[in-house]
């Protein structure tokens, strides 16, 4: 599992470094394998600004762009198809710069005119995998000569967890959000995403059938109408790419961050691939969104059972990040408020309107677990005692239900966290943390 700092500071407000982060992890028994640096060392690669352009005298395809950085004005040749005119923002890496590939930028002649400098796009400076041209700044980013670490908000690290199979919450940031302020001892109160949907005046939507209730006990759905498909914003690009998923378009892209935010997989489906407005969800696989030319999408959210996950990937010979997940044991209580998340991110990013309410087919409030847990447990198995009221604050910052009597505790488990199904499992909450 990956996980960002800087999102998992902005899940907590811990002001914790990514050092004192992993250490935390660890120590808890959530290993952090690594940490990997990413948008540092980019000394000297700055906003620039298009001030002219024409083509090379002797060579086509390459063009003569004229950039300032505020103070400096200088001619670079450049082979990219897509320099902007006059008063775009572009990225300039100045001599004595060096990109992420090792290359340091030296003075040269390209074709016999001299250009001092690199316009640089997504893959040289390894922000993402677009290397159809130059990285194009929106008039916003800056100002003109600012560090583009800086001006992009570029700087994380990036968090490398060997999560054991157990621990299925902690394959999503909010998990390990979750996990921080146990540790810390703070209430977990990530922001809320306070923008309302908009609904369509239309009242006609999907219907399911759930054919395997067993299989899909719990399954939830939405269609929006009106959606513009389009490359999602760079800062969500490129969080996805250091976290290893492959932008694509702002639909699959919203998906994508649900499932690295939430731990539980989303799917956007074309309406259009359904054949209709009513789909009969059985053991078919629907095509995800990968066209401009989608209007309207219906996203599922659901909880499927592991073992028919983990069976069906094997005898088909697939491992994807979402049977990853489905085959540990996804909360099955989320399903609606992750796709209510997916909804309003959706509607962000690419417009559009809910059609009618959300779907929300099966057991929609299934049995948490109940354990006892005898006070005279743990010292035997601790060998030590704890007092009532820290025995309560370490549970109940997991999710932990508990009511204190005369001979321990009433729990009930999160339903986020399936491991916890005994006392021994409670017993050892307590000494992890």
């Amino acid at each position: 599992m990956r996980a960002s700092h800087r999102w998992l500071v902005e899940l907590t407000g811990l002001p914790l470094d990514a050092a004192s982060m992993a250490a935390r992890f660890t120590r808890v028994g959530l290993e952090v394998e690594a940490v990997v640096s990413r948008g540092r060392g980019l000394d000297g690669i700055v906003v620039a600004e298009v001030v002219d352009k024409a083509p090379h005298p002797t060579k086509s395809g390459l063009t003569l762009v004229t950039v300032t950085d505020g103070t400096e004005a200088r001619v670079i040749v450049c082979g990219a198809p897509n320099v902007p005119d006059a008063g775009g923002r572009v990225v300039l890496a100045k001599l004595g710069a060096r990109l992420p590939n090792g290359l340091e930028i030296a003075p040269r002649k390209v074709a016999g005119v001299d250009s001092p400098g690199m316009l640089c796009g997504e893959t040289e400076l390894d922000l993402g995998p677009d290397d159809a041209g130059l990285l194009l700044l929106g008039p916003d980013v800056g100002p003109l000569g600012a560090p583009i670490a800086e001006a992009l908000s570029l700087v994380d690290d990036i968090l490398e967890l060997g999560v054991t199979p157990n621990r299925p919450d902690a394959l999503g940031h909010r998990g390990l959000a979750r996990e921080l302020c146990a540790i810390e001892g703070v209430p977990f109160a990530p922001p809320a995403r306070n923008a309302g949907l908009r609904f369509a005046e239309r009242t006609a939507a999907i219907t399911v059938e759930v054919t395997d209730a067993l299989g899909c006990p719990r399954y939830a759905a939405a269609r929006l109408d009106g959606v513009t498909v389009r490359p999602s914003p760079f800062a969500l690009r490129y969080r996805l790419h250091t976290l290893g998923v492959r932008p694509i378009s702002n639909v699959v892209d919203v998906t994508n961050a649900i499932l690295l935010e939430f731990g539980h997989p989303i799917h956007g489906f074309d309406a259009a691939a359904l054949g209709g407005e009513s789909a009969r969800i059985g053991a078919v696989v629907l095509r995800n969104i990968e066209t401009n030319a989608t209007r309207s999408v219906v996203v599922e959210c659901a909880y499927f059972d592991p073992r028919s996950v983990r069976r069906t990937a094997r005898r088909q010979g697939l491992h994807t990040d979402a049977s990853h997940r489905f085959e540990r044991g996804v909360d099955p209580s989320a399903p609606a408020d992750v796709l209510q998340a997916t909804l309003v991110d959706l509607q962000a990013l690419a417009g559009g309107t809910v059609v009618a309410e959300a779907l929300d087919v099966g057991v929609r409030s299934p049995a948490r677990a109940r354990i006892r847990l005898a006070r005279a447990r743990l010292p035997k198995l601790l060998g030590r005692s704890y007092d009532d009221a820290r025995v309560v604050q370490l549970l109940t910052a997991l999710g932990v239900e508990v009511s204190v009597d005369a001979e321990g505790f009433d729990c009930a488990a999160p339903t986020h966290r399936p491991d916890l199904t005994r006392d021994v499992d409670l017993v050892e909450e307590v000494a992890r943390l």
